[in-house]
């Protein structure tokens, strides 16, 4: 074998192997050469004396010369490589004890060479919350998001016992998938389950019958997130395992993203605004009764820009006065970070025409009456990691629920959105590049990425004011 990149302790083991072959050979031509005195070396031997002068050899200067010459074998192999590796010279040594029957000399394997300190700090949590504030930084995830991707990676870290993500393997990854799917949807909503781990609340969901398993959507979402903090932590220069994926941990949800929320039609939004909230409601605290009394605060206003705008609702909530604004002499919502609100993601920065029915009711005299930076000062986070229109949740709901009745099932709020896209594919025939630039959906097409200019608000203008008006 070839000796160029031995380490010390691999010479060590070979050379022990290959002289304690050398001297059982040599023991057994001994043992040969004893018996049979007319065969082998010591006939050569013995004719070599001969034809030196010498008449006869004794047994013993016979096997004393056969044992130089194996040791001679054995110090020229070793000798042969002395300069790559001072740890050679006491392989010689070796064979000396092995052939006086005493075990090798050992030495204790050098201690393994410490991993140096990172430049970044390998702990699961540590890396989710670099990712997440980098990400909140570049207005590529909302504060939501950013909520999210630190509890996926306390998620994990429970679930798996991992704390550094360099100690992370693929089976970590599939016991991780194996608890989402085992744990009950709503785990951890009672004050009783936030004290409980995983397993006993596991357990618990088990003995009581309760569905399990997160779903497919969440799952999903959160193997993402995972993936994310896998190529985050590369990006840092630390060193994880090769073999980690989380694409075949990933489900297939039985049910079509587009039948997950369905639009509101046209008779659905008349009648929605034919609700108290528009039409007149008795007070303040009984907006969902009829009165003679129209508040114009935020739930007046959200449902109403939805429909006309096909905007998200926190991307409404959020609005601030100077993102109203008039361009080219249309009046337009400018749709962009704030310091009160995030938005999904770049393609969602947008300007979008104001409907004429928008002004009619006022909407810009709403604006200028405002005493803070904020289009809609009633809307305040309830938690720190909440949402602007959480505050408008409740009468919401329950409103739709009053004016749809059994038609509101699988329809929200973002039923809106969906209820526009429609109306600018099917009813307009809107080409999907302005539809795109309107609603601030992301675009497929490098080339349209890449080449010319948002499609500008005056060829917008009159795909918004051809949405038909809610009351």
């Amino acid at each position: 074998m070839g000796m160029e990149g031995l380490t010390p302790q691999v010479a060590h083991e070979w050379l022990e192997t290959v002289i304690r072959e050398e001297l059982e050979r040599s023991a057994r031509r001994d043992r040969a050469a004893f018996h049979l005195p007319q065969t082998g070396n010591p006939v050569e031997s013995a004719h070599q004396d001969h034809l030196a002068g010498k008449e006869r050899i004794s047994g013993h200067e016979f096997f004393d010369a056969k044992r130089i010459w194996l040791n001679g074998r054995a110090a020229a192999l070793l000798s042969s490589k002395a300069g790559l590796d001072r740890g050679f010279d006491d392989a010689i040594a070796m064979a000396g004890r092995l052939r006086e029957g005493k075990p090798p000399a050992t030495e204790d394997a050098p201690p393994p060479t410490p991993e140096p300190t990172p430049a970044f700090d390998p702990a699961l949590q540590a890396v989710a919350d670099r990712l997440a504030s980098r990400k909140e930084k570049r207005g590529r995830a909302t504060d939501k998001t950013a909520y999210q991707i630190r509890k996926t990676a306390e998620l994990l870290h429970e679930a798996t016992g991992i704390e550094d993500i360099r100690k992370l393997r693929q089976e970590h990854l599939m016991a991780f998938s194996n608890i989402m799917h085992a744990l009950p949807p709503t785990y951890r909503k009672t004050p009783k389950e936030r004290d409980m781990t995983l397993p006993q609340i596991i357990e618990a969901a088990e003995t009581a019958g309760r569905k399990q398993g997160l779903s497919a959507a969440t799952i999903n979402r959160n193997l993402g997130f995972v993936g994310q903090l896998i190529k985050h932590a590369r990006s840092e220069g630390l060193s994880l395992d090769p073999l980690l994926d989380t694409r075949d941990l990933r489900e297939t949800d039985p049910e079509d993203d587009q039948d997950k929320v369905a639009p509101f039609s046209r008779d659905d939004l008349r009648r929605i605004f034919a609700g108290p909230v528009w039409q007149g409601c008795q007070s303040a605290g009984r907006r969902t009764r009829p009165g003679d009394l129209v508040i114009k605060d935020a739930l007046y206003w959200l449902p109403l820009i939805a429909a006309y705008t096909g905007a998200r609702r926190e991307e409404i909530a959020g609005l601030a006065r100077e993102d109203i604004v008039t361009e080219d002499g249309i009046a337009a919502f400018h749709f962009r970070p704030t310091e009160i609100r995030r938005l999904k993601n770049r393609p969602s920065q947008r300007k979008v025409p104001i409907h004429p029915h928008l002004l009619e009711l006022g909407f810009m005299e709403h604006v200028a009456q405002t005493e803070t930076g904020q289009v809609f000062p009633d809307l305040k986070r309830r938690k720190g990691r909440g949402t602007l229109s959480d505050a408008i949740s409740f009468n919401w709901h329950k409103l739709l629920r009053a004016q749809l009745g059994e038609d509101a099932a699988k329809k929200n709020f973002h039923s809106f959105r969906h209820y526009v896209t429609d109306e600018l594919r099917y009813r307009q025939n809107v080409p999907d590049l302005s539809r795109h630039h309107l609603l601030g959906h992301a675009i497929s097409s490098k080339k349209d990425r890449r080449y010319g200019q948002r499609t500008p608000l005056p060829l917008l203008k009159p795909l918004i004011d051809a949405l038909p008006r809610v009351f």
